[in-house]
């Protein structure tokens, strides 16, 4: 897309963002072939930072991995039945994406290698269970022991899970779920935590209604049922699509759901969850408007357009064209903007999964097809180039020494602007799966309202899953991002400052604010307002994985908490200021602390002789009580080094022996001792003999005529200074 500069600029002002795509496969080298019945995942199963794609065909699953860009090689992960679902997570806790899969007859865990590798270490086929055709699949950690568990929906029973061990070894277990009756076969699934309490929750289509199941395990249930029956139960005819999405933006995921049969009244359609009065209330809300005889098999809900809001791209079987409803920001306002798009227009779209396929700041869209081949619709709603975007990551920290992470499923975040208290985005989710047998991009996708200033800090709003249900906000400034906008949080490390979380709260307590600016201490990177990170203040030998924090002073306060790190008495944010070291007490080593220097004395506490007289300002303050500001505190002439140092006289006393002649005239000018008040020992001060008598003061007789100066002075009364008085 070429347009002028000035083009560009009047449309970001005079239209709303919109997406427009192109399907274009192979610019990805993604030739997919047809009869993919359902299942697709965008994924870095190779971790080289692109997404990568696992797609279900007719007989075999297909990876297509890309190498550093977005052009992809596809292998073949293995042979199976059709392929009805499949899903990624980190399974065994090393840092990698691996895989479930569900085909005819058979259930498949694939373990990863880290570079795109896939060993299949599960199977389960028929004989597992009473009867056994799973279709939908998601992974979530129902449990909340940090590892991600496989729910499966299945015939009888109607959902079971695979519960995980940490390692990827998995425990059948038929009870997780409290089942009834009314519960028959099932068909495709959703996972997300849709209340943002901390634990997921599960939606399941059946051949005869969808079912709700709340998760409980945040409430402190160890043991099953992990799941409570939640308030919602739709009808069903025949197969379709379930997903999560927050289509009002009000802060909790609504369903939407669809039918693939020609049920009567609104069946495609969002039920929108309202949690404002505690609890669920589920209401029908009709939206976005697509009749019920559209028999849609798959959708995604995403922000498709890059303005914040998330849209909604429904995918049909037969009967008419896909359609796309792009959000108008207000409630549930949908309005259909496929017309112009002939590339939105096909019919047997079994699944879909969006991702950033070629990081360009806008979401692409696989569409798997049966009876054709598969679509990639290559969006360029991003093509303004303005950086409206951003793309986050919640990885859930499993070994801080060893560096390994995952991928939170079933985490939501929201955007808040701070600066008024509001929310800027709906929640977004990271979730375990949706759709017709697909999943999600596990990096949560947003767009910015066109009025936001990019120049702005937002906050993050993260419910964790792995972190047992914790909510914690991080600080981000979209302008100070370089490159792709991808900002990655972790599970124990908030603010990113290497301090974890329980550190920080340690010292400070939970929720404590020290420097009173609205952040939590475990989400501001420099807790006490000093200036200096806390990051900086931990010192060198802290870390996430061996967390001890520096405390200079040991004053049982870490320097990333104290004010005044060093105790010197001078903050560490007017240390700078200063050009002094905020770790060290006295930074010019003169024997005052900085803070006493600026406080007190008013000396130079970055140089150590202020006033260069060759005395530390340390010594002269507490040794020599001399000033440390002036080179010669008694102004004889003599510097206060030279005077202590060089002449032995006093440097507060201008005339040391009381002689009447200054040390300096004494040193320099007559040659007497500065320290002897008569240097001659005639009995006459050397004050007496310049000024008043004239007689030599290194002489004891100044006239030779053997009567001392003292003699002619006091006893004879002689003229000292002639050797005949008469």
């Amino acid at each position: 897309m070429h347009s002028s500069p000035l083009l560009l600029l009047a449309l970001l002002i005079s239209l709303p963002a919109r997406a427009g795509f192109v399907d274009d496969p192979l610019r990805f080298g993604l030739d997919i072939p047809e009869d993919a019945k359902g299942g697709a995942v965008w994924a870095d199963f190779n971790g080289d930072g692109w997404p990568d794609l696992a797609v279900n065909g007719s007989s075999h699953t297909l990876l297509y991995l890309s190498y550093g860009g977005p052009n992809h090689g596809m292998v073949s992960l293995g042979n199976h039945g059709v392929g009805y679902a499949i899903v990624a997570g980190d399974l065994d806790n090393d840092g990698d994406v691996d895989l479930a899969q569900s085909a005819l007859g058979a259930l498949d865990i694939y373990l990863n290698d880290g570079a795109g590798h896939f060993t299949r270490t599960l199977q389960l086929t028929a004989g597992a269970v009473p009867t056994f055709s799973v279709h939908g699949l998601g992974l979530a950690d129902i449990d909340l022991d940090g590892d991600l568990d496989v729910v499966a929906q299945n015939t009888d029973p109607a959902i079971f899970a695979l519960v995980n061990d940490g390692s990827g070894t998995f425990s059948l277990e038929t009870d997780a779920f409290p089942l009834h009756g009314l519960y028959s076969a099932g068909d495709y699934l959703a996972v997300a935590d849709f209340d943002r309490d901390g634990d997921v929750d599960v939606a399941l289509r059946t051949s005869s209604e969808t079912a709700l199941w709340e998760g409980r395990a945040a409430q402190g249930a160890t043991s099953r049922p992990y799941f409570l029956s939640g308030p919602l139960v739709i009808a069903s005819t025949d197969e379709g699509a379930t997903l999560f999405c927050d289509g009002d933006r009000d802060g909790d995921l609504d369903l939407f759901w669809s039918d693939g049969g020609t049920l009567g009244g609104s069946t495609n359609q969002f039920i929108r969850a309202d949690t404002s009065a505690g609890g669920t209330s589920w209401i029908a809300t009709h939206q976005p408007g697509l009749p019920a005889s559209a028999e849609v098999y798959s959708a995604i809900c995403q922000d498709l357009d890059v303005d914040g809001d998330p849209d909604l791209y429904l995918g049909v079987r037969e009967g008419s064209d896909n359609h796309l409803f792009e959000n108008q920001g207000s409630g549930f306002t949908f309005a259909d903007t496929s017309g112009p798009d002939t590339a939105l227009h096909m019919l047997w779209s079994y699944a879909m999964t969006a991702a950033d396929a070629d990081l360009d700041g806008d979401l692409d869209i696989l569409v798997a097809g049966k009876k054709r081949a598969s679509a990639l619709l290559v969006n360029d709603a991003g093509d303004l180039g303005d950086g409206r975007y951003l793309a986050i990551r919640a990885l859930a920290d499993l070994d801080a020494c060893a560096g390994t992470t995952r991928d939170d499923l079933g985490a939501t975040l929201r955007l808040y602007d701070p600066a008024t208290g509001s929310y800027l985005t709906g929640a977004l989710d990271i979730n375990g799966g949706e759709g017709h047998g697909a999943q999600g991009w596990s990096t949560a996708f947003t767009g910015l309202p066109a009025s936001w200033d990019l120049s702005e800090e937002l906050w993050v709003e993260v419910q964790w899953i792995y972190a047992k249900g914790r909510r914690t906000v991080s600080p981000v400034r979209v302008s100070a991002l370089s490159g792709y906008h991808l900002v990655e949080l972790l599970s124990s490390d908030a603010d990113g400052d290497g301090i974890p979380n329980e550190v920080e709260e340690r010292f400070s307590g939970a929720g404590a604010d020290t420097d009173g600016d609205g952040l939590p201490d475990i989400s501001d990177a420099d807790s006490d307002g000093d200036g200096l990170s806390d990051a900086l203040e931990a010192g060198p030998g802290s870390s996430r994985c061996a967390p001890d924090p520096t405390d200079t002073d040991l004053d049982g306060t870490p320097d990333f908490l104290d004010l005044d790190s060093d105790g010197d008495g001078l903050h560490d944010a007017d240390e700078g200021a200063w050009g002094t070291d905020p770790l060290v007490g006295d930074s010019d080593g003169d024997g005052l602390s900085d803070g006493e220097e600026v406080h007190v004395t008013f000396t130079f506490p970055q140089r150590a002789d202020s006033d260069e007289d060759g005395l530390f300002d340390g010594d002269e303050v507490l040794t020599y009580g001399t000033d440390p500001m002036r080179g010669d505190t008694d102004d004889d002439g003599l510097s206060d080094a030279d005077e202590i140092y060089g002449f032995g006289t006093d440097p507060l006393l201008s005339d040391t022996d009381g002689d009447g002649l200054s040390d300096l005239d004494e040193a320099f000018l007559f040659g007497t001792d500065p320290l002897m008040a008569d240097t001659d020992g005639d009995s006459l001060g050397d004050g007496d003999e310049v000024g008043t008598y004239g007689t030599d003061p290194h002489a004891e007789d100044s006239d030779g005529d053997s009567l001392s100066d003292g003699d002619e002075v006091s006893t004879y009364l002689t003229d000292p200074s002639l050797a005949d008085s008469d």
